[in-house]
């Protein structure tokens, strides 16, 4: 039995196979009916604790409002993350953001930590690092390389100050996620020099762009609404796109839908009618023939083939 989260609290559903008709599970931890403790914006806890309950396969599920680390010491596993297949080794450091969709197949024995960030303090951890890119949009793994021992330590220590009651602890752990933080930086910062620069106020309005389409996509589709929330015109706001994403902004919101759409047709059994409706399309032909555009399938023949991936 698994639980989503709804404005109402928890509500259980039962778990089939990548056909459910449920929608894609949220949950704050995986298998328990428990909400996130408030007072606890960090939570950090051996791999092997709950992958084993649960026979070391952990099925598709996605949290609101927290990001997740998952550092890997011993044995090794597989993940889906959306649309990408990922091997993770001894010494990997896996991070997912907050929305997407997450499954893990674990080589029995295997372990680590795994440590869950909520987003108040993310959001904290942005404005310290300048929104750093790694905190939101897809997955990324990292090699720890020389490093191990250093990120060993702060997860370490963070998993016995969470199972803790010190005083001081919150602002313990903080500081630890935050020198974590400050690793991953620099690590991605290595594979993309601009992350490591102040950002611009181009920057700082797409970064509002993208907030706000994360938030919004399945209900507005236009550029026009966005640019307006931002604060600049539809022109700007595509000169400022294909700028720094080599986008326009209708091509980033088309991009998202389109991702959603493959979350959906990949982890649950709705018909690209109830996709098309979930996703603010008034026509489920327009929906399909959008699909089709952008994938170069039709939903159905997307669908099949990830099942015989």
């Amino acid at each position: 039995m698994l639980y989503y989260c709804t404005k109402h609290g928890f509500t259980k559903i039962k778990m089939t196979n990548s056909h459910s008709h449920q929608p894609i599970p949220i949950t704050d931890f995986y298998g328990e009916s428990t909400a996130w403790p408030l007072e606890d914006m960090v939570h950090c806890e051996q791999l092997s604790l709950r992958s084993a309950l649960y026979d070391w396969q952990i099925k598709p599920h996605r949290h609101r409002d927290l990001m997740q680390m998952f550092f890997v010491l011993e044995g090794q596993g597989s993940a889906q993350v959306d649309n990408r297949s990922l091997l993770i080794s001894p010494g990997d450091l896996l991070v997912i953001p907050e929305q997407c969709v997450h499954t893990f197949r674990w080589e029995s024995g295997s372990n680590g930590y795994v440590l869950a960030v909520a987003r108040p303090l993310l959001k904290k951890l942005e404005k310290v690092l300048d929104d750093p890119s790694w905190t939101h949009g897809t997955a990324t793994s990292f090699s720890t390389g020389a490093d191990r021992n250093y990120l060993n330590d702060l997860f370490s220590s963070l998993n016995e100050e969470c199972a803790g009651k010190e005083i001081y602890r919150h602002l313990l752990m903080e500081n630890r996620v935050l020198s974590l933080g400050i690793w991953i930086t620099r690590q991605h910062a290595l594979m993309n020099e601009a992350d490591a620069q102040p950002k611009s106020r181009s920057e700082q309005r797409l970064k509002r762009f993208i907030d706000l389409l994360e938030s919004h996509f399945d209900q507005e589709h236009s550029v026009d609404w966005y640019a307006d929330k931002v604060g600049v015109t539809a022109a700007h706001l595509n000169e400022i796109c294909k700028k720094l994403r080599q986008q326009t902004a209708l091509s980033l919101i088309h991009q998202r839908l389109l991702t959603e759409a493959q979350r959906n047709l990949i982890f649950t059994g709705k018909s690209a009618a109830d996709i098309s409706h979930l996703l603010g399309f008034s026509d489920p032909a327009y929906f399909s023939r959008f699909f089709k555009r952008l994938c170069g399938v039709t939903p159905k023949q997307f669908r099949q083939s990830k099942m015989q991936d």
